[in-house]
């Protein structure tokens, strides 16, 4: 191992790179700057050991670069109620948020509404009852109502009001109700037993791993470990929740936590409960392992024990909570960190003495604490769209747009992981003084080494024009890496002089100046300087423009001296590095300790022999259609009471107007004396089956399956949804997509999907 620790990087509160060594590495000081090596001097019982001590908090945390995205970017944009001429300013923060909200007010919950209202300066009637959760409150709101009166009027709202209050401070701090929260643990135990439906909670807890005596970290400490190593994490669940007791604590894992937006979990709270999970690792599931079911709650300690195998996949990996139904939030609220196992670049010998850049992307919307004029976490409800989401700040590393001296710059290694609950980034890396966007090499996914260095793809976009003027409506977006929630990718990029932006883009202009939009992962602003609009004299951004973007995710500045190099120069290089790569063909009869840790692994599920037969022989061939509001699967597949609901519709209705496949799900059809279909109001389908419901699946340990995954969720008829994909445990390998680079020879864990993916797992 030669991992070169490049200039964007995690850091501890002193300036550190917040790393948990494996006993058989350390981190030295070198000429190349720091670097994690093996530790050859270490012979005692503990090597190939990481122990660590880590405190699972709610406590506050430091994110730098907050105060900056206030005040340059959120606070003009939010409290931003009038144009000059005095019309209402929809283009700001304020008019997107008020906009999306009464389109949508007779077609969701009041109290819904009211809490997004509230969140962006509401203060007339009803403001103080957003957390009332009765028949009255969680009914659709009414066009006709006094209320709807008064939410339209402009003169009910004052942000400034609020946000005048902020301290200017980075620091952040967990919001939520204690009073209300202590109201309703009585009615914890009495839901579970009658049914009740206790008010709602409305918090939004931060969440943080901490190395013990080190305080909080935002994300986690990033742990570096090598294959054959054995991880003991000891852990300690210290969330709290002031003015409570511990049992007060562990009994509001009882109370239902509907809280709208990012930080909501359905069903019981399981706000204090939590566990751990190694995202992506070929490990132990059971017992002290990596078990996504065990469950512990405030106050507990336990040790989580990790054996890496000695063939385990070297790369980026990911740690985060799983405990349900308390996901969601937790990592919302902060909770992952990086895994870094092994060194990829070192078997690659041009690359193996690059810095490597870590970019962990996560992001948390913000509100204020008028009492204390701190920030706080706040669970702002999503309602796409870029207007309504600029209130998100994206972070790299727990900073807001860090900037990274990257010296001499040449070829950098970015390692990209997006530990965001539920969003998706288009990441490119766009040369400031040029506005070149850079050519970017792909080496690894999700733990995986390629066997070859690939270019990028692009993300997959789609015409503003497609429905009258384009016979194709998509287009690849060339350099572009599409991170859907839980992605990681390894890349090599070429840093020339100046300042490059590592950004977030959803649209383009091609070379006949057609607009292309990537919006089917939900409606995310263009986070770049350009969609900005302001720069100072040093190309960094300015200040905001409301309706634009906050900029860019973070900065790479490299001194004097490093010319970019021609397209067909730098192709010149990945295709005499790959030439001296040492590849290990992969067999079915490759056992594990026949694994050369020298080389690099190579493996094609779909291999055919001589005679045209699978050489790995999968056991079962499925295929998953997936849907949204829509019944697409096959027969066999068939939901029964699914098809118990249409009978009984297509009974009741004439001919003309009865279901038939393919057919959006009819309103009537969803809501015929039923609030939602089979529960949900929005439903998301496999295979005819309302998701999550049910055990879709039973596949059989210790063999191989095929998969094809179709994706039939669109808006329109001309318009996809993207998915995200993943396995717990089994890695797969992907043969084709709309979305993928194609023939990697390689595993992966997490996919984006926007039509067929077919797979082997």
């Amino acid at each position: 191992m030669n991992f070169v620790i490049g200039s964007l990087f995690p850091k501890n509160k002193d300036g550190e790179p917040n790393v948990q060594l494996s006993s058989s590495l350390e981190l030295i000081s070198t000429e190349s700057g720091l670097v994690i090596q093996a530790n050859d001097n270490d012979k005692g019982k503990n090597r190939k050991k990481l122990v660590s001590k880590i405190d699972i908090t709610s406590n506050p945390v430091e994110i730098k670069g907050a105060s900056k995205f206030v005040s340059d970017w959120f606070k003009e944009g939010i409290t931003s109620i009038y144009n000059e001429d005095g019309s209402k300013d929809t283009t700001s923060i304020f008019g997107g948020v008020y906009n999306t909200v009464m389109n949508k007010w007779a077609s969701q919950s009041i109290n819904r509404s009211m809490k997004a209202l509230v969140m962006i300066g509401y203060q007339g009637l009803g403001s103080d009852q957003v957390a009332t959760n009765n028949k009255e409150w969680n009914a659709k709101g009414s066009k006709t109502s006094d209320l709807y009166k008064e939410v339209q009027k402009l003169e009910n709202y004052d942000p400034s009001k609020i946000w005048d209050q902020y301290s200017g401070s980075d620091t952040i701090i967990s919001n939520y109700d204690a009073d209300n929260l202590l109201q309703n643990l009585p009615a914890g135990q009495a839901e579970l037993e009658s049914g009740t439906n206790p008010n709602l909670w409305l918090p939004a807890l931060l969440y943080s791993y901490g190395v013990r005596g080190e305080g909080t970290s935002y994300p986690g400490p990033v742990l570096v470990a090598t294959p054959g190593d054995r991880i003991r994490l000891k852990f300690q669940n210290d969330i709290r929740i002031d003015d409570l007791s511990d049992e007060e604590i562990q009994q509001a894992t009882l109370v239902k936590n509907s809280t709208y937006g990012n930080a909501a979990s359905d069903g019981l709270g399981g706000t204090t409960s939590t566990n751990y999970h190694f995202h992506g690792s070929h490990t132990n599931p059971n017992g002290f392992g990596d078990n996504v079911v065990s469950r512990f709650t405030t106050g507990q300690k336990w040790t989580t024990k990790i054996d890496l195998p000695e063939d385990h996949g070297q790369g980026s990996y990911w740690y985060h909570p799983h405990y349900h139904p308390s996901v969601n939030q937790q990592v919302y609220g902060g909770a992952s960190g990086f895994i870094q196992i092994g060194d990829p670049l070192s078997k690659i010998s041009k690359f193996k003495d690059v810095p490597r850049n870590l970019a962990i992307i996560k992001m948390m919307d913000l509100s204020l604490d008028e009492d204390s004029g701190q920030l706080q976490l706040e669970a702002f409800d999503n309602y796409g769209g870029p207007l309504t989401n600029a209130m998100t700040m994206v972070t790299v590393n727990g900073e807001f747009q860090p900037q990274a001296q990257a010296q001499s710059g040449g070829w950098q290694s970015v390692s990209l992981s997006n530990q965001s609950n539920q969003a998706f980034y288009n990441v490119s890396l766009i040369h400031q003084e040029s506005g070149e966007t850079l050519p970017i090499y792909i080496y690894g996914e999700d733990g995986h080494q390629f066997p070859q260095i690939r270019k990028a793809v692009g993300a997959l976009s789609q015409s503003t024009d497609a429905e009258t003027k384009l016979v194709n409506a998509y287009k690849q977006q060339p350099n572009v890496i599409s991170m859907a929630p839980g992605k990681r990718m390894d890349l090599l990029v070429y840093l020339p002089e100046g300042n490059t932006e590592l950004v977030s883009q959803y649209s383009f202009t091609d070379d006949e100046g057609v607009n292309f939009i990537t919006d089917n992962m939900g409606g995310y602003p263009n986070l770049s300087s350009a969609a900005n609009g302001l720069t100072n004299a040093d190309g960094q951004p300015a200040g905001a423009v409301s309706g634009q973007s906050a900029g860019p995710l973070a900065f790479f500045q490299v001194n004097d001296g490093t010319a970019l190099p021609s397209q067909k120069k730098l192709d010149r290089q990945i295709e005499k590095a790959n030439k001296k790569i040492q590849i290990q063909d992969i067999k079915p009869s490759t056992k594990p300790e026949e694994y050369d840790n020298d080389s690099v692994p190579s493996v094609n599920l779909f291999e055919m022999n001589d005679y045209g037969r699978s050489r790995w022989k999968p056991l079962r061939k499925r295929i998953f259609n997936w849907a949204k509001g829509v019944l697409v699967g096959p027969e066999d597949e068939y939901d029964l009471p699914t098809q118990e609901r249409i009978s009984q519709y297509n009974a009741s209705v004439d001919v003309e107007d009865q279901y038939e496949r393919y057919d959006k799900l009819k309103g009537a059809l969803i809501n015929n004396n039923n609030p939602s279909w089979f529960g949900y109001d929005n439903p998301f389908l496999i295979n005819d089956h309302v998701f999550p419901n049910g055990s879709i699946t039973i596949a059989q340990i210790g063999t191989m399956e095929e998969w094809t995954l179709r994706n039939w969720s669109v808006n329109s008829p001309s318009k996809y949804i993207g998915h995200p994909f993943h396995i717990h445990i089994n890695d797969y390998q992907t043969k084709n997509s709309d979305t993928e680079l194609d023939q990697k020879r390689s595993l992966e864990a997490v996919s984006y999907t926007h039509l067929t993916l077919p797979t082997k797992a």
